[in-house]
């Protein structure tokens, strides 16, 4: 994982524990203002999280397997 790609991924963590926080308190105080502003930013965070899996995913080899996972002739697998 790059330095970029972990940096990204603590901002989103972030987004996520600071909307969930905000959700929590605002519905143990009555405040339905700070509960949707956490709700928001806690699904913007799940929002960004998706996102940086599916460019994860995106960016490995086609189909998923490594080199070492693929059988060879000769290797007892034929």
């Amino acid at each position: 994982m790059s330095v970029v790609a972990a940096d990204e991924k603590a901002q989103v963590k972030g987004e996520q524990v600071e909307g969930k926080v905000k959700k929590i308190v605002g519905g143990a105080v009555g405040n339905e203002s700070l509960k949707a502003k956490g709700q928001a930013e806690e699904s913007k965070g799940d929002l960004r999280a998706a996102k940086e899996k599916a460019r994860s995913v995106l960016s490995r080899p086609s189909g998923g397997e490594s080199e070492s996972q693929i059988p060879r002739r000769g290797a007892g697998h034929w």
